[in-house]
């Protein structure tokens, strides 16, 4: 749990370092600023996913019956979340397209954890 903290806290790190256009510069609390941060953890996120992804599929090999529901389980991921964040992008509003945003970045987070617990479970499949 302390690693998962300490993951996360370098993740927000990193995000706010990230330079995205000038809607960063914005005050510290306008909508500009919160989307350009959100969308600088994504970016950070995505990447970690994908290494988190990588090493899954190191263990378990992408062409056995593990790896192959892996890359079908992260396919179905990516539409339900594409689909999951429109609809909040619909249904809440905001601008500077912030629900989108919070919701991606949101489930990112979600499933980087559920990609972690998967880690440390996996068996390679024999």
């Amino acid at each position: 749990m302390k690693r998962i903290a300490n993951v996360m806290g370098l993740l927000l790190l990193a995000g706010q370092a990230m330079a995205c256009d000038e809607d960063c510069n914005g005050p510290a609390y306008s909508t500009a600023a919160e989307a350009c941060r959100l969308k600088a953890e994504a970016t950070v996120l995505e990447d970690v996913i994908a290494d988190r992804i990588t090493g899954l599929h190191a263990r378990v090999g992408s062409d056995t019956r593990v790896g192959k529901m892996l890359a079908e389980s992260q396919n179905a991921w990516l539409a339900y979340r594409d689909a999951q964040c429109q609809l909040a992008a619909q249904t809440q509003g905001g601008t500077h397209g912030i629900s989108w945003h919070r919701c991606n970045a949101e489930m990112l987070r979600e499933r980087d954890m559920l990609l972690q617990e998967m880690a440390a479970a996996v068996v390679p499949d024999s």
